[in-house]
């Protein structure tokens, strides 16, 4: 082998932060960020809406955080266990990443869903139909003498 073991996991360990820092950093601010708002809106949204906003929220923050330390821990596992290069062996690592990043979509999927119910809960009341108008004679022709 031309690189130390120990060199080898230094170097594959930076794409992982490289990923979280560029996609998850920026997202867990502002999922924090939003956090902070909805605590500081006062009345601003009605109670129901806060719950369903406050709650996509959460849930999308947990899922954000969880992801980073998947994306960070499980290539670091990986590369620090003595493994074999069968194909059986990588296709259980990728079906178990696979799976992994399914659920997590899912965790995301209903955040977002929260944060729609949210919005659908904030919306004011439809108005009303206009009733029906009166019938009432057209006027605006000349007037017929009788």
């Amino acid at each position: 082998m031309s690189h130390p073991t120990a060199t080898v996991g230094r170097v594959y360990s930076i794409a992982p932060l490289f990923g979280i820092f560029l996609v998850q950093v920026p997202m867990f601010a502002v999922l924090v960020v939003g956090l902070i708002v909805l605590g500081s809106s006062g009345r601003r949204l009605p109670p129901r809406s806060l719950l369903f906003a406050r709650a996509g929220l959460a849930v999308m923050l947990t899922q954000t955080v969880v992801s980073s330390l998947t994306t960070y821990a499980l290539p670091q596992l990986i590369s620090r266990m003595d493994y074999d290069t069968s194909s059986s062996y990588l296709r259980n690592w990728g079906l178990l990443w696979g799976g992994i990043n399914f659920v997590l979509g899912v965790v995301f999927a209903i955040g977002v869903a929260l944060l729609v119910a949210a919005l659908l809960a904030a919306r004011g009341p439809a108005f009303p139909p206009p009733p029906p108008a009166a019938f009432q004679p057209d006027t605006s022709g000349p007037p017929v003498d009788r």
